[in-house]
């Protein structure tokens, strides 16, 4: 089996690229749940601001951004949520707004699967103290530590998405907009 991380940032750049800061936010880029959070603020809808210096205004399955969340079209989440194991996730409603604050789009939402797994074979990577993968350096996945069961997740000490062989075929074979890929080394 083959496994690819999304690029998060290097993505076509017709496309809207959103930078939010939301309150929530540092929960849902380490998989946390952020409901709780959103609850106790009375949010129902997150808005997430388009960076309109980056990026054009054309919008895709999936929203580019620099916070580690996983922004995509409701009809893209909707599939992948339900044709796939993602495990335990929350899908927050979202909306893209504009600097004048009104509502570019509002049929977007976050997918986050919750937690993370151990699976970085750290003797074979080049690490970063806390310890952190390098992202310059090369860096393996251990595939015996692979979780069997998902084919969207997220891995401790690397940032990002993970996606198996097979959800990435399926988003290609849907034409899904605005995915870029690229393969993970495996030993």
């Amino acid at each position: 089996m083959k496994i690819f991380q999304l690029e998060d940032i290097e993505t076509d750049a017709r496309y809207c690229f959103v930078d939010p800061a939301l309150p929530c936010g540092p929960d849902i880029s380490q998989g946390l749940p952020a409901t709780p959070e959103l609850e106790r603020l009375g949010l129902a809808v997150l808005d997430l601001p388009l960076d309109e210096t980056h990026g054009g205004l054309e919008l895709p399955d999936y929203v580019s951004n620099t916070v580690n969340m996983l922004v995509l079209r409701r009809r893209c989440a909707e599939a992948i949520a339900t044709q796939f194991a993602i495990g335990d996730h929350e899908r927050l409603a979202a909306r893209l707004i504009n600097e004048k604050q009104r509502v570019h789009a509002e049929d977007y939402e976050i997918c986050n699967p919750l937690g993370s797994f151990d699976c970085v074979d750290q003797k074979r990577s080049d690490m970063q103290p806390g310890p952190w993968v390098n992202p310059y350096g090369k860096w393996y996945l251990s595939r015996a530590l692979l979780p069997a069961d998902r084919d969207l997740f997220r891995v401790d000490h690397v940032g990002g998405y993970f996606f198996t062989e097979r959800l990435v075929a399926f988003v290609r074979a849907r034409g899904f907009t605005n995915f870029a890929f690229k393969p993970v080394l495996l030993c």
